[in-house]
């Protein structure tokens, strides 16, 4: 038989060798025809995850803003006052721009369920909101109340929700039609790969003896797997077992399952938490809260009275803490939104002097009231890549920490310069500054340094302010050292760069 020169099957070695090189070309063939539909579906879901996205975003932006517009209404329908309109009047603007993607997103299957939507808001509009604010300027108040009692109100929101969760489920669900297709065509080119590695062992007769055990059971094992994993299991694994590259292939295969499952639970349950904070407290805590303020402000308006001097300062201090708790959930809305990708900032020439000397102005009397001094160094030309409102969110974060850090007397010192492409606000305070330790957690939510016991404040303005700032492709940075103050540095791209 060696002489000859046949394996134990009756083939020729040449024969063998030739059945070899055609598997390795057919598999070759395979696998690039497999691939070029792999990287086409993957397009094709990264398009899809996209458009899904903007959608998600309009449907975020819809929602939040008719909830504003049912907050302003009924506080109007309380109070009474037309300064209460004023989110009801802004919500308009912001239902055409979300209306306006949605309607350019939608795919035509979920375009009537948009066309649904949109008429909902409007039938609310229709037959609650204008009826209770003419009522309510007409002075038949009473009326507004009973109208807001029906449920004609509440009816309508309550379908606004179910439609707007109707069209989320409806797009993930398409975008897990999409994930899917890539999924198993992944999965075949994987399958492809390593049975034509398998068929190439073959072919190599003096590794013909080991095959079995070094390369055909562990890729048997990858394939069952991996169609489990195409089956949507995310608990499947394969031993790492067999020749140098199975079990490279293996260790892969594992680490991309348990990734790809993290990632999955992760943003589930982002989802579902993110969902539910910003729809029960925007609608749970901010109704109650409106009325509890306008109330408060009627009673030292002495709307129901005169109060004596007593009953005057124990209002005054419940009416700032209800303003604290109003700018609190306004916070933590803020950065559910940002952090959801909910929240659209702008890229337009903002000069960050005009930003940073508008938020002195702001705060010089809080300045006055503790003899600080605040200085201001202009760099010039200082015109920066941003969204105004953004930034002077951000300008006023650190100037109001500045001066609520900073001892009677001291000097808070704002600099605006540009530098290589950049643009820089610095705030720097002669506070009680913080150690390196608390400095490296800097904008996490709710951290607040040691250094900063007995000063007012939650923790989530400097998360807010890194948010922001990194969402606009810039960075925030501290130099610090405790009991020395410190010295907050944000850097964005500066226009023209």
């Amino acid at each position: 038989m060696r002489a000859t020169g046949r394996g134990q099957d009756g083939l020729t070695i040449d024969a063998v060798f030739g059945r070899a090189v055609g598997l390795l070309v057919g598999v070759g063939t395979i696998i690039v025809l497999l691939s070029c539909v792999a990287a086409a579906l993957l397009l094709q879901a990264l398009q899809e995850r996209d458009r899904v996205e903007r959608v998600n975003a309009a449907l975020g932006t819809f929602l939040a803003a008719t909830v504003d517009a049912e907050t302003a209404v009924r506080g109007f329908l309380v109070v009474g006052r037309e300064s209460f309109l004023a989110p009801y009047r802004s919500a308009g603007p912001r239902l055409a721009a979300a209306s306006r993607v949605l309607r350019e997103s939608a795919e035509p299957d979920l375009a009537a369920r948009a066309d649904e939507l949109l008429a909902a808001q409007r039938e609310w509009d229709r037959v609650f909101a204008r009826r209770v604010i003419g009522l309510v300027r007409e002075g038949r108040r009473a009326d507004g109340v009973t109208l807001a009692r029906s449920e004609i109100g509440a009816r309508r929101i309550r379908r606004i929700r179910a439609l707007v969760e109707d069209i989320r489920r409806m797009e993930q669900s398409r975008l897990r039609a999409a994930d899917s297709r890539v999924r198993v065509v992944i999965t075949a080119t994987l399958v492809v790969l390593l049975l034509g590695t398998l068929g190439g062992g073959v072919a190599l007769r003096n590794t013909a003896r080991r095959l079995d055990a070094w390369v055909a059971r562990p890729l048997a094992g990858l394939r069952e797997a991996a169609r489990a994993m195409a089956e949507g299991r995310r608990d499947v694994r394969v031993p790492v077992a067999g020749t140098v590259e199975t079990r490279e292939v293996a260790e892969a295969f594992n680490a991309m399952v348990a990734h790809v499952g993290r990632v999955e639970q992760g943003l589930r349950e982002l989802d579902e938490l993110k969902s539910r904070f910003v729809s029960s407290v925007s609608h749970e805590l901010r109704t109650p809260l409106t009325s509890i303020r306008g109330y408060l402000e009627m009673l030292l308006d002495g709307e129901e009275g005169e109060l004596t001097a007593d009953q005057r300062a124990a209002v005054a201090v419940a009416h700032r803490n209800a303003e604290r708790l109003d700018a609190l959930i306004g916070d933590l809305l803020l950065l559910a939104r940002i952090e959801a990708g909910r929240q659209v900032l702008e890229r337009v020439h903002v000069d960050l002097r005009e930003v940073a000397e508008q938020v002195e102005a702001e705060l010089r009397p809080a300045a006055d009231a503790r003899d600080l001094r605040i200085e201001h160094e202009d760099g010039g030309d200082a015109v920066a890549l941003g969204d105004r409102r953004a930034l002077e969110q951000v300008a006023a974060n650190l100037l109001s920490n500045a001066v609520k850090f900073s001892p009677q007397g001291a000097t808070v010192r704002v600099r605006v310069v540009r530098r290589r492409g950049e643009v820089l606000l610095e705030v720097a305070d002669e506070g009680p500054g913080m150690p390196p330790e608390d400095a490296a957690r800097i904008g996490e939510r709710f951290f607040r340094a040691r250094t900063a016991a007995g000063v007012e404040g939650t923790g989530l303005g400097l998360a807010i302010t890194r948010e922001i700032v990194e969402r606009l492709d810039g960075r925030l940075e501290v130099d610090t050292a405790e009991g020395a103050g410190a010295t907050f540095r944000v850097r964005l791209p500066a226009a023209g760069a």
